[in-house]
């Protein structure tokens, strides 16, 4: 179904039911008629419902000036015909670019309200113009619907002072034409509440058509923008925010990851942006697969360095050996693919410690985490090696005997001073799958 509220694809079939009773001019004639200048998203359905009730007017005061000399009020004419060129000279001056919108639709309720009081004293007063009067309530109805709430009761306050005037007029002896018949008059009036009956629920549907649209594109909308927020943070965090909790959490039992890959900026400097673009999509693709398939949260990236993390925003029970299960996942299934023609190799860097978790910001919300863990292990991808997966002590001993390491040994460690550090190597359960003995421990001299 096309938007029905871009006003350049609107179809049709979404045009006011006001519309329906003149099939035979077209309602894609109606829609046309609308200047493109004026299509606009708040005000097209406005415009277009304009257009039909002018086209409904024509037949109308034609009509009129028909009939009213058979019931004896011929003198009338000159009046419908008045207003008439109203209707149509108002339609012309904005087809034409002459007059505004809203100068227009004014001069349109202004012919309304002429019309219906003008035969209300033609006709010898309000008492016996068949309810000649009710016509000047449409005035009040479109403004409402055209031009908003203001305009309306403007109208309808004009409405209420025209239907006073005429009665002291009458009251007071002035001039007025003769009344009809009372068959005339029996006819006038039914015909008058029948057609203004219908008008009036045409409008209303009109004015549900559009609340019930204006409610599915703001539903839409609000679907758009959680789904786009839940790319950018946890579903544990939306729901939160949500509800209108502060998410500002303290988590002890952390790992955080960090991967960057070798050689990247090299490569993007020679790329066309557009091929650059293409190979990072299905490169953080395919982090995000393994990151899920961990059950763990991609953080962030920061130009071809991914951030991932396991035990926030839940807490998760042996958050680090599921890092390294991932942390060894990425390492493999990135280690076998290219980078526009490259193969690619990933430094990774771990550690395990407590992190504060939290939202940020007020035009661009962020979920991310702080602290000396996330600054630590930021440290061992830095230090790391090409292919291979670094890791601190303190995340060594969470891992346990689950994991298996190589002793790297102390390093220096910017911030941090000396730092006793590890190469993560295999889990144990796949290392004995394989038939693999655990290697001892390794002391490596400090540096690569």
């Amino acid at each position: 179904m096309a938007d029905p509220l871009n006003a350049e694809t609107a179809p049709n079939d979404f045009l006011p039911a006001v519309l329906a009773p003149v099939p035979p001019l077209g309602m894609g004639w109606v829609q046309r008629f609308v200047p493109v200048q004026n299509r606009t998203p708040d005000m097209v359905y406005a415009r277009q419902l304009y257009v039909g009730v002018s086209i409904l007017a024509t037949p109308t005061f034609a009509a009129g000036m028909a009939v009213l000399p058979w019931l004896g009020a011929g003198h009338l004419n000159p009046i419908l015909a008045v207003n008439l060129a109203l209707v149509l000279g108002g339609l012309l001056a904005w087809r034409l670019r002459w007059a505004s919108f809203r100068t227009v639709v004014h001069l349109q309720l202004l012919a309304w309200w002429l019309a219906a009081f003008s035969a209300v004293l033609a006709l010898g007063g309000p008492l016996t113009s068949g309810a000649s009067a009710i016509w000047g309530l449409v005035s009040p109805i479109l403004g409402i619907l055209l031009l908003g709430r203001a305009a309306g009761l403007t109208w309808l306050g004009l409405w209420l002072a025209g239907l006073a005037a005429t009665f002291t007029w009458t009251l007071a002896g002035l001039p007025t034409g003769s009344p009809l018949p009372p068959v005339g008059a029996g006819a006038l009036e039914l015909n008058n509440l029948v057609q203004f009956g219908l008008f009036s629920v045409f409008a209303m549907n009109w004015f549900v058509e559009q609340r019930e649209l204006a409610e599915r594109a703001v539903a839409a909308e609000r679907a758009r923008s959680e789904r786009l927020l839940a790319k950018g943070m946890p579903r544990p965090v939306l729901e939160r925010l949500r509800a209108d909790e502060r998410v500002a959490d303290r988590l002890d039992d952390v790992a955080v990851l960090f991967a960057d890959v070798v050689g990247f900026t090299s490569l993007a400097s020679a790329m066309d942006p557009r091929d650059l673009l293409r190979h990072l999509e299905a490169l953080f693709a395919t982090f995000d697969t393994v990151i899920e398939r961990h059950g763990l949260e991609r953080v962030k990236t920061i130009g071809d360095c991914v951030m991932a993390v396991a035990g926030a925003p839940t807490p998760m029970p042996r958050s680090a050996e599921a890092m390294a299960r991932c942390a060894l996942d990425l390492r493999d299934v990135l280690g076998q693919g290219e980078f526009a023609g490259t193969k690619l190799q990933l430094r990774i860097g771990v550690h395990h410690g407590a992190v504060v978790a939290g939202v940020l910001g007020r035009k661009r919300l962020a979920w991310d985490l702080w602290g000396d863990t996330v600054n630590l292990a930021s440290r061992m991808e830095s230090t790391g090696a090409p292919g291979r997966v670094h890791v601190s002590d303190a995340f060594r001993q969470a891992v346990g005997d689950a994991g298996v390491f190589d002793d790297r040994g102390e390093i220096e460690v910017k911030g941090k001073g000396r730092q006793r550090t590890h190469w993560l190597v295999a889990m144990a359960d796949a290392a004995e799958a394989k038939g693999a003995e655990r290697p001892e421990a390794k002391a490596e001299p400090g540096g690569l």
